[in-house]
């Protein structure tokens, strides 16, 4: 994570990063995009991501491992 953060600071570069690692996407993310049904359910930053009203965004990110996740990083950032 170090690398590509320094990768995106110091030479501008646009980082597109899959993942289903809440952890790695709650550190690194500035937007997220969700894919669910076949298609984009939503494309914004992740605290707007989190109140987008559909059933798996409440149990990918409001599911226990997400709570945990989600809240790891709220303490760090505090």
């Amino acid at each position: 994570m170090r690398l590509i953060r320094s990768l995106h600071r110091e030479l501008g570069l646009t980082v597109v990063l899959v993942t289903h690692d809440l952890d790695t996407l709650a550190a690194m993310a500035s937007k997220v995009a969700v894919l669910a049904d076949g298609r984009i359910i939503s494309y914004a930053p992740l605290e707007q991501t989190l109140e987008v009203d559909h059933p798996f965004i409440a149990r990918f990110f409001h599911g226990e491992y997400g709570r945990r996740a989600l809240s790891r990083h709220a303490q760090g950032a505090a």
